[in-house]
Order: C-alpha cells, then structure tokens, then sequence
C-alpha cells in the first residue's frame, strides 16, 4: 500500500489508515467540543484567537477550531468594563477614550472607554473648586474641573453627568423644582457656592439675565429721569446699557410693575 497521511489529522504519512495509537487521537477530537464558537479570547479582550494546529485534550485544543485564549490572557478571570459610564472618573465630565488594547494591570479592556483621560486620574483628589472673591456679597466658589462652552461646570456622580451648580443646589437646599431652572445671583456661572444659587422659573432666569446690566433698584431711577424728559441715549448712557433697554423700561415692557 503506498504512503497515505494518518487520518487523525495529524499530517503524518502512514501505510494504514491510522500510524499506531493514533486512532483513539480521532476518537477523542471527534467527540470533542469546539472548546470556543466565538472566536473571541475568554478573557473578556475582545480579539480574536488563532486557530488550534492539532487536538489536545490536556489544554482543550481542538485542530482547526479557535483556542480559548490568546497566549498569556488565560491568567485571572475576564477582565470587567472599567467604566460603565463612559465618563472620565476624576469628575471632569469628559467622555474617556476607548482602548485599543487590554491591560489587566490597569484594569482597561480592548473596546470599552478607560477611566480616566490621560492625566487625569492625577485629578482624582484634587480641589473641585476654589474660593475667590468676585464681588459678590461673600466668596464664589469657583469649579475647577470641566467646564462647557458657557462656563458651566460639570461633575459626573454614580456614572450620571450634571451641571455642577445644579448638584451643590440639590445637595444644600433639596429638589429643584419641576421646570425650574438654578439661577447664578452673583453672575458667575463656575460658581458652585450654594447660597449664590436660586431656583427660578425659566422665565424669570431669562429675564435676569438679558437685563442683567440693570436692577430693580436701579428702575425707579430710570423712569424718574425719563418724566424730566431726558432722553432715552442719555440715560442709557450713564446706566452703560441700550436706548432700546431704556425705552423698553419706560413702556412697562421689561421691569413690570416697579414705579
């Protein structure tokens, strides 16, 4: 009979069907299970692993079949997303980015976000905010870690993201209120100082805010100056707003029910 390869698989020639202990190695792979249908590394990595070259009961090898793991990612249990979130842990708000690779020793997983933009973890415990004195009847106290494009701040509390002046609110003064919005009475939006935060209606916020040059101490004055018949350029001027806010305060538009 001429050389045939030995059908275990193993890729030997023989001159049977099988070379000699070789046919209980093609019993046993064939009633093994391929030991991962996924083709993904059981470490939790998310790559893929290669393809077993022969079957081994000893390490759960299967020929043509994936391995379990890819070489040195058998160690320890499968590694869980360190960041459910999806947020930058030091409390800055900021999405974190997602890894390209895992690391058992510093906890990141290939495709899910890490913990912490890069250097930001030495942020941890650091000062949220500062005391700063900005003119208001006492301190502001100033956020010191992420802010928006307004000035805002933001902290991220059990993986949830708020603004930082809604947050140290609720913490001091209770629930905001349906449909209310946290007002800045010191005109500072990094503020975070409880007692310089009202809740308002989104209405009234509005208000203060687009007149935010004027005060209702300041409207008596105005219309007082008006019934000389001093025009509203002038005033406007020593008040360092527009005629059209002026005139707007004389009609009764803006300001109402102050005489």
């Amino acid at each position: 009979m001429s050389n045939t390869l030995c059908k275990c698989g193993c890729g030997h020639p023989c001159k049977s069907n099988y070379l000699i202990g070789h046919h209980w190695k093609a019993k046993r792979e064939k009633n093994m299970e391929p030991p991962n249908p996924s083709g993904l590394c059981q470490c939790g990595c998310g790559r893929t692993t290669p393809v077993a070259a022969y079957t081994s009961r000893g390490i759960g090898w299967v020929k043509d079949q994936h391995v379990r793991f890819l070489y040195g990612h058998h160690c320890g249990p499968p590694i869980p997303p360190p960041n459910p979130s999806g947020l930058c842990q030091c409390g800055c708000g900021q999405p974190a980015p997602i890894a390209t690779l895992s690391n058992r020793r510093t906890g990141a997983l290939s495709g899910h976000p890490m913990r912490f933009i890069h250097n930001h973890h030495t942020r941890k415990s650091g000062a949220q905010y500062v005391i700063e004195d900005r003119g208001y009847k006492t301190p502001c106290w100033i956020w010191q870690l992420y802010k928006d494009e307004h000035g805002y701040g933001k902290i991220t509390v059990d993986g949830v993201g708020y603004a930082a002046h809604r947050h140290f609110y609720t913490q001091a003064k209770g629930e905001i209120p349906a449909d209310y919005q946290v007002d800045h009475l010191c005109f500072v939006p990094s503020c975070v100082n409880p007692d310089h935060l009202e809740a308002v209606t989104a209405i009234e916020n509005q208000r203060r805010r687009r007149f935010v040059a004027l005060s209702e101490d300041k409207i008596p004055t105005i219309k007082l100056l008006r019934s000389w018949g001093i025009a509203h350029g002038k005033i406007a001027a020593l008040f360092d707003v527009k005629a059209t806010t002026i005139c707007a305060v004389c009609q009764g538009l803006n300001w109402k029910g102050i005489e």
